[in-house]
């Protein structure tokens, strides 16, 4: 009876579909506006919606990076909806390319630190501030080089501050925010 169990145990895991939620049936992760989904546990876009948030949870996202600042905000606070959820919610204000200030980055790093190695959804108006801090982040915290870490941006949304981050890369003046 024992061996029977086992072989029926090994079988079951044999079968499990195994990788990515969406390729094994699983919860896809929501259609958030300006979505990229850079790997199974990295969600870039604009900002979601309520609904949107529950099925974030629901796919296993357990923190949100939000990159808006106070004004940006509608009839309701993220903040709020998030920790009733039960994810980690990390605001770091970027207003647009003055906000790319040595403070937002490094407090951008600790929040890819605080996310570990479950997922996360990063998340501005597209998503463009948010690979602006991926690229300056590649570029002063692990030292990537300009076009390593434009890349590394473009991938993770970067778009219309592409060209003050290139600047700021160039010319190594990273504002220190004061």
């Amino acid at each position: 009876m024992r061996t029977l169990i086992l072989a029926l145990a090994l079988i079951f895991v044999w079968l499990s579909p195994v990788g990515n939620p969406a390729e094994a049936g699983g919860t896809e992760m929501p259609d958030i506006p300006h979505k990229t989904q850079v790997d199974e546990n990295t969600l870039i876009g604009g900002p979601p919606d309520q609904e949107q948030l529950r099925e974030a949870r629901d796919a296993g996202i357990r923190t949100v990076v939000d990159l808006r600042g106070v004004s940006e905000y509608g009839d309701w606070q993220p903040s709020d909806v998030v920790t009733s959820l039960g994810m980690l919610y990390i605001p770091i204000p970027v207003a647009g390319a003055d906000g790319l200030t040595r403070p937002a980055i490094e407090a951008f790093d600790r929040a890819i630190a605080a996310a570990g190695d479950q997922p996360a959804l990063y998340h501005c108006a597209s998503g463009n501030r948010v690979g602006a801090m991926f690229a300056l982040r590649s570029h002063l915290i692990e030292g990537a080089g300009l076009e390593e870490s434009l890349r590394i941006g473009r991938e993770h949304g970067l778009t219309g501050l592409e060209d003050q981050v290139r600047e700021m890369i160039e010319s190594g003046r990273i504002p220190d925010g004061r």
